[in-house]
């Protein structure tokens, strides 16, 4: 089995575009996610077993048309992921990852996201994701204006920053928390 040879995946119909793509093995595929996730939180998040090897790399995307219909049918606690797009890449060799993230409307609960938008960007050392959404609806008469949400992971720490109001109006929120994993 040679591990070192180029994959390619496309997944296309009327709902979604799908394409992943890189240097990998496809069972090595859990191995590479568990890997990105312990780089920045080695307490909650072990190393794996079966280490991905050295040459490993992944690109993907993933461009959603009309899916609410078909997310209903396994009661998918996110909704509104119709006209979403997401891109991203992870390389093991150099500890890089990308990802870009767009949706026009988010859904958890009675929570709604409009117009959401996230870009990340991680190395060896941290990880870095912002987050705006235009307006997050958190009942039927109380919203939150142009909300942004920024997060710095390194070894176990993420410093969170949350972020909403007008950039010219009075009331503004700016709320700051650090969050530590513990073993």
């Amino acid at each position: 089995v040679c591990f070192f040879r180029s994959r390619s995946m496309n997944l296309r119909s009327n709902e979604l575009d799908a394409t992943i793509q890189g240097h990998f093995a496809w069972d090595n595929l859990p191995q590479l996610a568990l890997e990105w996730g312990h780089q920045y939180f080695p307490a909650w998040i072990s190393t794996p077993k079966n280490r991905a090897p050295a040459t490993d790399s992944v690109q993907f995307s993933f461009r959603s048309y009309n899916i609410e219909s078909y997310l209903e049918l396994f009661h998918f606690p996110v909704r509104g992921l119709s006209n979403a797009q997401v891109e991203g890449s992870y390389s093991f060799k150099n500890k890089k990852s990308f990802l870009k993230a767009r949706a026009p409307k988010l859904q958890y609960g009675q929570y709604v996201f409009q117009q959401t938008e996230f870009h990340g960007q991680g190395d060896q050392d941290s990880l870095h994701l912002l987050g705006k959404m235009f307006r997050i609806q958190l009942n039927d008469s109380i919203s939150i204006p142009e909300a942004s949400v920024l997060i710095d992971a390194h070894r176990d720490t993420a410093d969170i920053r949350l972020m909403a109001g007008f950039s010219q109006a009075v009331d503004k929120a700016d709320i700051r928390s650090r969050l530590i994993a513990y073993p």
